[in-house]
């Protein structure tokens, strides 16, 4: 199983949005000692302010956001 699949489901806060695509978005988890505040792609539209449960995707190249899949 690759690391990308063993990812674990964590609460994170939306503190900003890029200014042209509502998905990508600068997250902070809510327990600060698991991931770092981060740039991402999140799966479904955003709104600053918002508390999401889901788990961080990195992808294999490093010039591509990390995805947030949310769980529903």
């Amino acid at each position: 199983m690759k690391q990308k699949d063993t990812e674990f489901i964590e609460h994170f806060q939306v503190l900003a949005l890029d200014g042209k695509n509502d998905r990508i978005c600068f997250i902070v988890p809510e327990n600060p000692s698991s991931s770092k505040p981060c740039w991402c792609r999140a799966n479904q539209r955003m709104r600053v302010g918002m508390v999401v449960k889901g788990r961080l995707v990195p992808q294999d190249n490093p010039e591509i956001l990390p995805m947030l899949v949310i769980e529903n």
